[in-house]
């Protein structure tokens, strides 16, 4: 086999190791890093993004990373608040209800007259 053919199946299993990369990544919101570093690194690339990449974002209550969509945390079981479809970690700020106006308020307290 020539040098053509080596840097052929070299390159061919770094993109294996990408693309399996990509999918240990996944779960972890880490697609983009586990492709690169599997792509560079190999299995190496693969073993450091199966261990060290989460970037999910995490509980406020205890910091443990939470999938998207939960709603309780798995490890504390705080209730998680959706606000901004399904981003628990950013909180919707209240919104101040309106004062009623005086046509509202006087319409509102003319149901309660006794008659």
């Amino acid at each position: 086999m020539g040098s053509d053919g080596v840097l052929f199946v070299i390159f061919c299993l770094a993109l294996v190791c990408g693309i399996v990369g990509w999918f240990v990544g996944a779960p972890k919101k880490a697609e983009k890093p586990g492709m690169l570093l599997g792509f560079l690194l190999g299995p190496i690339g693969i073993l450091i993004v199966a261990v060290a990449f989460d970037q999910r974002e995490k509980c406020p209550a205890c910091k443990t990373p939470i999938n998207d969509g939960a709603t309780i945390c798995p490890a504390c079981k705080t209730s998680l608040k959706m606000s901004d479809g399904g981003n628990p970690a950013k909180k919707q700020p209240a919104t101040p209800k309106m004062p009623l106006s005086e046509n509202e308020l006087k319409a509102l307290l003319g149901k309660f007259k006794n008659p």
